[in-house]
């Protein structure tokens, strides 16, 4: 089964195993957040109790002052809590929050930070223990200009959280109360390689989606990675598609655990 949605330029393409289709009924929305201004970039995760956790961005256009708002819901969303500010912050943009949460339901957000300055970017985290907030730790610590993280949680409770720099890709793991060094897979290649969107097996591998930039050609093309979290290591990039890729991707794995992948390309000029 597959959709396809054309257009004069770019081709949306996803690609899905033979499922039946099973009706479904939708609850009518239902607002999380009545606070004045503009949300953007919307993350949540459900945590071994059932409990929803969301975190946005929250500010007004024309401003430089963007908060991360977070909120939860324990009744299946029927109801919300009062919008907190995680980033405790007043003065500056920050964006593209991520949520996860471990096996004992401590929740992890990671954010960037002085959006507006991308020179002075930062990937910054903050930890809850149903109990109360920790203070922002700096996960990019000596690497400003760091921006677009990611956040994993393994089946160990090892937090890793990945962002991009001059266009390479580098990560940390947050272990035990402490950050490791950083790891950039693919720096040492001539090509540009971008892991993008991902997926957690059940053995411990990471399969991801994303780009690479080479002098042989020119635009993006789609790539797919493999990070096996046990040994940290990083299979080859392997080129899923010679046409140029354009924004929008998106995986998941199916039952067999096998990568699906949706994504667009330049079909013409």
């Amino acid at each position: 089964m597959f959709s396809l949605y054309i257009s004069q330029l770019t081709i949306l393409v996803y690609i899905v195993s033979h499922v039946p289709v099973v009706a479904q009924e939708w609850s009518e929305p239902v607002e999380v957040s009545d606070m004045e201004g503009a949300h953007l970039y919307p993350d949540m995760c459900i945590d071994n109790n059932g409990v929803i956790h969301v975190v946005w961005s929250s500010g007004t256009f024309g401003s430089n002052n963007w908060q991360i708002l977070y909120s939860k819901s324990e009744n299946n969303g029927e109801s919300w809590s009062e919008d907190f500010d995680v980033s405790q912050n007043d003065t500056l943009w920050m964006s593209q929050p991520h949520i996860a949460t471990d096996s004992e339901n401590n929740l992890y957000v990671t954010y960037d930070y002085n959006t507006m300055q991308p020179p002075f970017m930062h990937v910054l985290m903050k930890i809850y223990d149903g109990q109360q907030w920790s203070d922002s730790i700096l996960i990019t610590e000596g690497m400003p200009g760091s921006d677009y993280n990611k956040l994993i949680i393994d089946f160990n409770n090892r937090v890793m959280i990945s962002w991009y720099r001059s266009s390479k890709f580098y990560y940390k793991f947050f272990e035990n109360g402490m950050l490791t060094q950083y790891y950039c897979p693919y720096c040492d290649s001539v090509d540009k390689f971008i892991p993008v969107e991902h997926s957690l097996t059940s053995n411990q591998i990471v399969k991801w989606v994303g780009a690479s930039f080479s002098t042989n050609y020119s635009g993006e093309r789609l790539q797919y990675f493999e990070h096996n979290l046990l040994d940290n290591t990083w299979t080859q990039p392997e080129m899923l598609d010679t046409n140029k890729l354009k924004v929008g991707l998106e995986m998941d794995i199916n039952s067999y655990e096998n990568a699906e992948i949706a994504y667009r390309i330049q079909t013409s000029i």
